[in-house]
């Protein structure tokens, strides 16, 4: 497999596939434990069940809200969503609030040494600082976290302390495959927006623990070619990647179904809940319109000279030569 305009590793899919028994996410979980009455939250705290899916929804939103902030890689977003799931299948949301497993999530996801990096897009390490800050300024319309007050360090300190808790329940494996990193190497960079933005809408359920990534990334692009009426043209259903035990289309098809559900219920409650969620509507479109807009650029970096010219800028060495000469 070659490099493709993406920057993707050349050897990615079977670096996935050598490693796979060692991922976290190799463990799957029963469907009940994890949306229904038997998941922690309401069988320890006898919560609502709507209740909890609202709260964790909200949750794994303020992820994808924090990252586009921060512009971090929509890769690693999709791995802390993952350890953010992963982590209440253990613990219950009355017991550590969802916003604060957010922050540590992606704490754990941006600054992880182990995190492998299939997709080839770099992981830039974000301070704790900087994510308080971040999700403060989103949750109450951009009022600034003074880093001395009170209210940081008992911020800092719950988010210390629930990352310690993540990396028990981990048993400190942090290495996760998520199927964005299998969209990725799947398919040519032409394919790749799209189905971005379609995953983007589905990384706040928690259904990544009842079904393997590789059976999510077949889903979509299943879904995808469906959409698009391109089966039959160059299936991506039959690349080698998929190597392992086959998995019938009623499987895939019953993936698209929960997809197309939890699409529509998130769509729902935004509507209820704006305030709350008013991220999840949008998301994922300004994440197809950024990645639409690397990718023509990368696709054409002389376009600007050819289209009118180089604009012209005045270099910063320029102006500290000119006040160097005047001064």
């Amino acid at each position: 497999m070659q490099m493709d305009n993406e920057g993707n590793h050349p050897q990615a899919g079977e670096e996935i596939l050598h490693q796979r028994k060692l991922m976290l996410n190799d463990k799957l979980f029963p469907r009940n434990k994890i949306i229904g009455n038997e998941c922690v939250s309401v069988q320890t705290h006898k919560l609502n069940e709507e209740d909890v899916r609202l709260k964790q929804l909200q949750g794994a939103s303020h992820i994808l809200e924090i990252a586009e902030k921060k512009s971090i890689s929509i890769f690693c977003a999709a791995t802390a969503c993952y350890f953010y799931h992963h982590f209440y299948a253990f613990q219950s949301i009355k017991t550590f609030n969802p916003r604060n497993v957010a922050i540590a999530s992606l704490l754990l996801s941006t600054n992880s040494s182990q995190r492998p990096h299939y997709s080839g897009v770099p992981h830039t390490r974000v301070s704790l600082k900087s994510l308080l800050e971040a999700s403060h300024s989103i949750l109450n319309g951009g009022v600034k976290l003074a880093e001395k007050s009170s209210l940081y360090r008992e911020l800092q300190e719950q988010v210390l302390l629930i990352e310690r808790v993540m990396l028990g329940v981990f048993e400190f494996n942090v290495e996760v495959t998520t199927y964005m990193d299998y969209i990725v190497i799947a398919h040519d960079a032409p394919y790749i927006s799209y189905l971005i933005a379609l995953a983007t809408t589905f990384l706040s359920s928690p259904l990544c623990l009842v079904y393997s990534s590789r059976d999510i990334a077949l889903s979509l692009i299943l879904k995808h070619e469906d959409e698009r009426h391109e089966r039959g043209k160059q299936s991506y259903l039959d690349e080698s990647l998929w190597e392992g035990e086959d998995v019938s289309q009623e499987v895939l098809r019953g993936i698209i179904s929960e997809i197309d559900t939890h699409t529509a219920n998130t769509e729902e409650q935004a509507k209820k809940h704006p305030n709350c969620l008013s991220i999840v509507d949008t998301l994922d479109d300004r994440k197809k319109k950024h990645i639409e807009t690397q990718q023509r650029r990368r696709s054409n970096p002389r376009r600007q000279q050819t289209s009118g010219g180089p604009t012209r800028r005045r270099s910063s060495h320029g102006r500290k030569s000119r006040r160097n000469s005047t001064g």
